[in-house]
């Protein structure tokens, strides 16, 4: 009496059981080599990497990985001044800091935006500003003007870029009222 012979699905339902031993795909195609187009499809399947997951990396890998990254912070250090302080900012962080500046959102986003000319916004009100946002005048300049401005889905032309205007004007056309305008403007250097 001959023993029975195993069904592919058999087959491929054992391997799927041992495939985590050492050698089993070698095992397995020795004892059934008419399937093993099938067996080594199936255990390329089990050993892929979906393609949005990355397999994790070993010590190896991520020495070597912090090596380079040393070696591109020595070529292109991180200066002063080079963190945007605008990058963050959420929503309600510029409700806060409009808050805390006394003027309208308009404002903050037209100096974020580069519509300010620098040399026209008082020097304490820049320090302050750049307190609220968390970071220094340096950076705060470093920070100011670099986005183009934001397009218009609803808009078939492109949004032309404004020039900078003085400071107080920003505040003319945000009506800020005169007391709190003259308050800001006379917050000199």
């Amino acid at each position: 009496m001959s023993a029975e012979e195993p069904t592919l699905d058999a087959v491929l339902e054992a391997f799927m059981m041992d495939a985590h031993q050492n050698g089993a795909l070698a095992t397995y195609l020795q004892r059934h080599p008419q399937f093993s187009l099938e067996l080594i499809d199936l255990s390329h399947e089990m050993h892929r990497v979906p393609g949005d997951e990355h397999p994790p990396l070993d010590h190896a890998a991520r020495t070597s990985m912090d090596a380079v990254v040393a070696r591109v912070l020595e070529a292109w250090p991180v200066q002063e001044g080079s963190r945007n302080l605008f990058a963050e900012l959420r929503p309600a962080d510029y409700g806060r800091v409009s808050k805390t500046m006394g003027v309208p959102r308009g404002v903050i986003g037209a100096v974020k935006d580069g519509l300010a000319i620098w040399s026209t916004i008082p020097g304490k009100w820049l320090a302050r500003l750049a307190a609220a946002l968390g970071g220094t005048v340096d950076e705060l300049r470093a920070s100011i003007g670099g986005a183009s401005p934001q397009a218009s889905y609803k808009s078939e032309a492109r949004p032309e870029r404004k020039e900078p205007v003085p400071f107080e004007q920003l505040l003319i056309e945000a009506r800020v009222d005169d007391a709190r305008r003259a308050e800001i403007m006379e917050d000199g250097d």
